[in-house]
């Protein structure tokens, strides 16, 4: 078990609370998804509290189960992946711009990198665009 502190609202202070395994129902679009998740309760009094990663998590979960279940691919944690290779190849296309030897090479591998980086950028925007609209 996990041992941290966050605000316990029965104590009116913050407190250490324990990582528990539980099982969850809950509602999204109409349909009700069990699924295996975690909850964080007071040391002191054995209230649940509120923890933001372990509620991100917990959705993050219910919506992969949503995903899977509907065979909609563009959502959950495959896009926030390819929305971090995308960021990973960005910054490396930046890094290794600053390695050029001379002027020609930068002339010619310049306009190779910004095409690449238009485009790896486009589909970051439209990726992003499309879990937007999905959420909403």
């Amino acid at each position: 078990m996990n041992r941290n502190k966050t605000f316990c609202e029965e104590c009116r202070r913050d407190v250490e609370y324990m990582v528990e395994t539980v099982s969850i129902k809950e509602k999204l679009r109409g349909e009700e998804y069990l699924y295996s998740g975690k909850k964080a309760v007071c040391t002191e009094c054995g209230s649940e509290v509120y923890v933001a990663d372990i509620e991100d998590e917990n959705l993050e979960t219910l919506y992969d189960m949503y995903h899977q279940k509907t065979n909609n691919k563009k959502g959950g944690k495959i896009m926030k992946d390819v929305i971090n290779m995308i960021d990973k190849y960005l910054n490396d296309i930046y890094f290794l711009k600053s390695f050029k030897s001379n002027v020609k090479e930068y002339i010619t591998l310049e306009n190779h990198y910004l095409e690449l980086i238009t485009i790896l950028e486009q589909i970051k925007y439209e990726i992003e665009r499309r879990m937007n609209d999905e959420g909403n």
